[in-house]
């Protein structure tokens, strides 16, 4: 994963190797593999505040982010959490 990064100096490029955090949407039990794909799919703006503890919902749910380990073993039971 990629991102450009503001500093005193400007914009630098930086590589990085962190992947997305999946994100979990509390009361319908769905993950997404990102707070971006969560956005996208449920076009809901915000989740990544709602998972940052910013803002408490996001289009009247509740997320979070899921660890991987957990996002694993679901995702290896072939089920949604």
């Amino acid at each position: 994963m990629s991102a450009y990064l503001r500093s005193s100096q400007g914009r630098k490029f930086v590589e990085s190797d962190s992947h997305p955090k999946s994100v979990l949407g509390v009361e319908t039990r769905e993950i997404f593999p990102s707070q971006h794909a969560a956005e996208l799919t449920t076009g809901y703006s915000g989740i990544h505040k709602v998972c940052a503890g910013v803002h408490r919902t996001s289009g009247g749910y509740h997320w979070e982010y899921v660890q991987g380990t957990e996002k694993e073993n679901r995702v290896a039971a072939g089920r949604k959490l």
